[in-house]
This record gives C-alpha cells, structure tokens and sequence, in this order.
C-alpha cells in the first residue's frame, strides 16, 4: 500500500498542527512550572539547607506538569466528546459528519489520549527545571 503525493501531503499537515499543538502545550506547562519554582525559590533554599534531596525538591513540581497535563488532556477529550455529541443528531444529513461522528473514541484510545497529555506536561516539567538547581542563588 503506498501513499499518493496528496496523502502524504495531507499526513504531513496532520503532524505539523499536532507538533504545534504538543510545543504549545509543552511550552505552556514548562513556563508555568518555572514560575512556580521561582515562587518558591525561598523555601527550596530552606529545605537545601536541612539536606532535602533533589528530587524531594523536584518531586512536586514534576508531580505540578503532570497533573496540569492530565488536566488539559480531559478538557481536550471533554470538548471532543461534547461535539460527538452534538453531531451525533445530524448522522443521517451527512456523508461526512457520519463517517466521522459515527463512534466515539474507544477506551484504550481515551487512555493513550490521556497518558499522552500527561507526559507532555511532565515533559514541560522537566524541560523547564532544567539540570539547574531550582530556587538557588543563580536563578
């Protein structure tokens, strides 16, 4: 099976929008984290002073990007699942929205949606913490 010029051309905008989006997502989260840990610089110079390892430190704000990126996975698959819906009653007047509002997403699509979101968030988290130390005096 090989892919006409105008089939990839069209695969090929699919990937630019979803690499779009996922930097977006991925810069949004990282920039969001970043000035939660210079929110905190004071107390996470507190707890290096006691001995807090790095990841005690880290952990929080890792934990912060995942959930944000969960959050956002929801609200996308939340407005996903409202425009099913919403199409669902005019199956019958159109070819298209039939062939594409005919099922929802299974569930193990649902899942990997949600994972995916999850890991861009901790992928902003991480990205954004960055090999520096967090809340110290070079920040």
């Amino acid at each position: 099976m090989s892919l006409t010029a105008l089939e990839a051309i069209s695969w090929a905008k699919i990937a630019l929008v979803l690499s779009v989006l996922v930097g977006a997502s991925i810069f949004t989260i990282a920039s969001v984290v970043r000035l939660t840990s210079f929110l905190y610089r004071d107390e996470i110079a507190v707890m290096r002073l006691v001995g807090a390892t790095e990841f005690y430190i880290r952990g929080p704000f890792y934990f912060e990007g995942l959930f944000q990126g969960l959050l956002g996975a929801l609200a996308a698959l939340g407005g996903l699942l409202a425009i099913h819906v919403a199409l669902r009653p005019h199956l019958a007047d159109s070819l298209v929205i039939g062939a594409l509002a005919s099922r929802f997403l299974s569930p193990a699509e649902i899942a990997g949606l949600l994972a995916f979101g999850a890991g861009a968030g901790l992928a902003g988290a991480v990205l954004s913490l960055g090999r520096e130390q967090i809340g110290g005096e070079g920040t």
